[in-house]
């Protein structure tokens, strides 16, 4: 298989996980944690349309997985007329949606408390999509700001949130497609690593990395 960022891949790394993984989104691990599973999250920091895409595909593989979503992007609108019906489609496929904070950089441009800035979002995000969110994953962009550091000395419980995505996966293999490239030491595609005997792994995809006919970047 050509380790590019296609949809082709995508499909070929889902199935080829199947044989050898439970694939499961957060949210169900955070419920049924256990061993030899593959955790399924991709943060939306842009290009809806194509979250709906591997939604789609990991629909007609039987497969369900977390999607982070922003409130606070400049290159969607969850409530627009394009965007929103694009993520009540992965909704309805049975996909997990959850937060993809970004309540310090928001703080330090507002003046704002980012406790209350952080229970907004929440709150808007269920409204707008009319979802419960149980779980959180910190957006990191270009300010130098990091926002996981607010998640880490906080009571979860009081946002009435049940899960921090890093928190509940730091037992895992983590695996990023950060930047369109595989961030591990040697750079290999997740499907190298699929081959090993890792217990658990989480692979973090950014949709607008994956296309139909991908492109390399040398």
């Amino acid at each position: 298989m050509s380790c590019a960022f296609s949809y082709d891949h995508y499909r070929e790394i889902v199935e080829s996980a199947k044989s050898k993984y439970r694939i499961l989104s957060l949210q169900d691990y955070k419920r049924f944690a256990e061993d030899r599973v593959l955790l399924l999250r991709h943060d939306i920091d842009a290009k809806v349309r194509r979250a709906t895409r591997m939604a789609k595909l990991e629909h007609d593989l039987g497969v369900k997985a977390t999607y982070f979503v922003r409130v606070h992007a400049e290159l969607y609108n969850p409530f627009g007329f394009r965007t929103y019906p694009l993520l009540k489609g992965i909704v309805d496929m049975g996909h997990e949606i959850g937060l993809h904070f970004e309540n310090l950089d928001f703080s330090h441009i507002t003046n704002e408390d980012p406790s209350s800035v952080l229970r907004r979002e929440i709150g808007v995000l269920e409204t707008v999509l009319g979802v419960k969110i149980k779980g959180i994953a910190a957006h990191r962009g270009f300010s130098g700001i990091v926002n996981s550091d607010f998640a880490r000395n906080i009571d979860l419980s009081n946002f009435r949130i049940e899960y921090e995505a890093e928190e509940i996966t730091k037992d895992c293999l983590f695996v990023s497609d950060s930047l369109r490239r595989w961030a591990r030491p040697d750079g290999r595609c997740i499907c190298q690593i699929l081959k090993e005997n890792h217990p658990r792994i989480c692979l973090l995809t950014h949709p607008q990395f994956w296309y139909k006919t991908s492109y390399y970047l040398g």
